[in-house]
C-alpha cells in the first residue's frame, strides 16, 4: 500500500489475520498496544487500523531493510578485517543499534508496557539504519500491577525468556531487560542464534545453575558487562533501560573521543611529513 510522501506516495506495511483465527485476537491486541505507543523514533508507528467489515488489519510505517536479525546476518563480516572495513556495520553502528533498542524499550517501560517477545527478529531496520521495535502481539500493559502472569499455553521464545517467565509464568518490566541482553548478544554476533549448541532439555537446567553466554568476539568488555547485568537471575537486581541508555552514551562518547584523538595524531604526522618533503 502507499501513502502520501514528498512525491505524493509512500510505501507502508499492512499486517492482517484471517477472520476467526487465533491470530486475529493477537492482532487486535497488537493494534490496541500500538495506539498507546505513538511518538517514539525507535518504536514502529501505526498509521491506521481496520476492525470492521472483513479481516482485522494494521497499517504501519514501512521498514525497507526488514528485520534486524536477517539484516545482521546479511552484513556479517567474513573476517576481522571485513568487520572494521564494512561501510554499514562497524563497531560504532553496532553500539548505535544497542542504544536505539534501549531507547525504544525505555519508552515502552515508561508506558508500563511489557513487550514479552523482544528479539532481533522483532526489531525492524528503517531508513538511515534507524531501528524500530515491532511485533507487539504478545505485549501486555501493567498499569494496575507490576507484573503479568501468563496463563495461556501458546508457543513462546524460550531462549529469550527470563527465568521468572520460564519457571513461574510471571512477566515484569525486568523480564524485558533479560530479553534485551539476549538481543544485545545477537547484535554483536551479527544475528547468531542464542545459546548455540544447547538443546532445550539442557537449557532450563543450565539457566537455573547460572549459566551465561560467553562474550561475543565483536563486543567490548563494557558491552559484555551490560549483557551480564541483564542476565542477573534476580529480576530486581537487573538494571532498568533508563540506566542502560547512559551506559551506551558513555561507551559511544569514549569511542568518539578516541577516534578524534587518533585523527588529530594522524593529521600532525601528515603535516610533519608534508613539511619534511617540501624541505627535501
Amino acid at each position: 500500500m502507499k501513502e502520501k510522501n514528498g512525491d505524493g506516495h509512500q510505501l507502508v506495511a499492512v499486517k492482517l489475520a484471517k477472520p476467526g483465527s487465533s491470530n486475529e485476537m493477537m492482532l487486535w491486541e497488537e493494534a490496541k498496544t500500538m495506539m498507546k505507543l505513538e511518538g517514539n523514533t525507535n518504536v514502529l508507528s501505526m498509521l491506521g487500523c481496520c476492525i470492521r467489515k472483513g479481516p482485522i488489519l494494521i497499517v504501519m510505517e514501512f521498514a525497507p531493510y526488514g528485520n534486524l536479525r536477517d539484516f545482521l546476518r546479511l552484513k556479517k563480516p567474513k573476517t576481522v578485517y571485513h568487520e572494521y572495513h564494512n561501510q554499514h556495520l562497524n563497531y560504532r553502528t553496532l553500539l548505535s543499534f544497542g542504544r536505539q533498542v534501549a531507547k525504544g524499550m525505555e519508552f515502552l517501560a515508561l508506558k508500563q508496557c511489557i513487550h514479552r517477545d523482544l528479539a532481533a527478529r522483532n526489531v525492524l531496520v528503517g531508513n538511515f539504519l534507524v531501528l524500530k521495535i515491532a511485533d507487539f502481539g504478545l505485549s501486555r500493559n501493567i498499569c494496575n500491577q507490576d507484573y503479568y502472569k501468563k496463563t495461556s499455553k501458546g508457543r513462546l521464545p524460550v531462549k529469550w525468556m527470563a527465568p521468572e517467565v520460564l519457571f513461574e509464568n510471571i512477566c515484569t518490566l525486568k523480564s524485558d531487560i533479560w530479553s534485551y541482553g539476549v538481543l544485545l548478544w545477537e547484535i554483536f554476533t551479527f544475528g547468531d542464534s542464542p545459546y548455540p549448541g544447547i538443546p532445550y532439555k539442557d537449557f532450563c537446567n543450565l539457566l537455573k545453575e547460572g549459566y551465561q553466554m560467553c562474550k561475543p568476539q565483536c563486543a567490548s568488555e563494557e558491552v559484555y558487562s551490560i549483557m551480564k547485568q541483564c542476565w542477573t537471575y534476580d529480576a530486581d537486581a537487573r538494571p532498568s533501560f533508563s540506566h542502560i541508555v547512559p551506559l551506551f552514551d558513555g561507551i559511544i562518547s569514549h569511542l568518539f573521543s578516541r577516534v578524534c584523538h587518533t585523527s588529530q595524531i594522524f593529521n600532525v604526522i601528515k603535516s610533519f611529513t608534508e613539511c619534511t618533503n617540501s624541505i627535501c
